[in-house]
């Protein structure tokens, strides 16, 4: 799915991962990975105990907690990757609480979604599942680092374009140590890569 997408590294969009929103709840992400979100109430102390959380290879889970002026939401982040034996056969990394019946990948995850939102709204009061505007105003919350608030566009595809768009964004050199630092808002963001190879050479000064 790459090759639908313009890699121009000087542009904020080709470091977003988003592609489009193809259901109400449903991200599609460029390299075919799946996301959903989870609002939930205030943050609270007390351990939750009663969420099923056995995800196999290929999910992943977090929680983004947001301190922006007139944001303070939190919100659960699921993420899942579909693993294929070959181009043919079904994903073999489904979530063993769900079963899978006739649907598509896309529903599918929904389907795990909106379980894993059913199990959080009996323990956080509120809790419910972003969709179509909520999910569209999280993504550009998340990358404005502000509360935004955005209407669904006609076609919600391109979100890395469309969420990005008209954003103060500069990349620094990609030649030197300083390549994985960006400015995003005049906030500096430093991107980190594990496979980076440390002895670079030094930047001229």
């Amino acid at each position: 799915m790459l090759e639908d997408y313009r890699q121009d590294y000087s542009n904020i969009y080709s470091w977003l991962s988003w592609g489009g929103l193809i259901l109400p709840q449903v991200v599609r992400n460029k390299d075919g990975s799946l996301m959903g979100f989870i609002r939930y109430g205030n943050s609270s102390e007390k351990t939750v105990e009663r969420l099923h959380l056995n995800f196999p290879k290929g999910w992943s889970i977090w929680l983004d907690q947001h301190h922006f002026l007139g944001d303070d939401s939190n919100t659960i982040c699921l993420s899942w990757n579909p693993i294929h034996k070959n181009r043919n056969s079904p994903a073999d990394n489904l979530y063993e609480g769900v079963g899978s019946g006739e649907e598509d990948e896309a529903e599918y995850f929904r389907k795990v979604l909106q379980s894993l939102g059913t199990q959080t709204a009996s323990c956080r009061a509120c809790s419910h599942v972003l969709e179509l505007e909520e999910v569209l105003s999280y993504l550009k919350s998340t990358l404005h680092m502000q509360a935004c608030e955005l209407a669904i566009p006609k076609i919600p595809l391109y979100l890395d374009a469309v969420l990005s768009r008209d954003m103060a964004f500069k990349v620094y050199s990609p030649d030197c140590p300083d390549k994985n630092r960006l400015t995003i808002r005049d906030r500096e963001i430093v991107v980190a890569c594990i496979k980076e190879n440390l002895s670079q050479k030094t930047c001229p000064r």
